[in-house]
């Protein structure tokens, strides 16, 4: 994409082609500006109460109140991880398997 956008600020066609009179310059600042701006980091406000690697089974198992249940959550979903991956579950896994489209997650379950 750079060098198409470069090639619009020089005037000159990546083909052997003429340019299309349609095509514009393109203010080399502007596009500098623009690359800068989607590289920037958006948690500006609010990075400090971002967790970064958030361990979502222990955030789960905390919202119980009941030891048991904990338990209970800790070993079903042990197994469940252990069954489909082959390894404990770990923050990778669990993050992957959350992102799982609806009905992928389905099938995944149902098997």
């Amino acid at each position: 994409m750079l060098l198409v956008l470069e090639s619009a600020v020089l005037n000159t066609p990546l083909t052997s082609e003429p340019m299309s009179p349609d095509i514009q310059p393109v203010d080399l600042a502007a596009v500098q500006k623009l690359e800068h701006a989607l590289g920037a980091k958006i948690e500006t406000y609010f990075a400090s109460a971002l967790d970064e690697s958030p361990d979502v089974l222990e955030e789960l198992l905390e919202s119980k109140n009941s030891e048991g249940t904990r338990r209970a959550y800790r070993k079903y979903l042990t197994d469940f991880f252990v069954r489909m991956t082959g390894l404990r579950p770990n923050r990778d896994s669990i993050l992957e398997f959350l992102h799982l489209e609806g009905h992928k997650a389905t099938l995944v379950v149902t098997k």
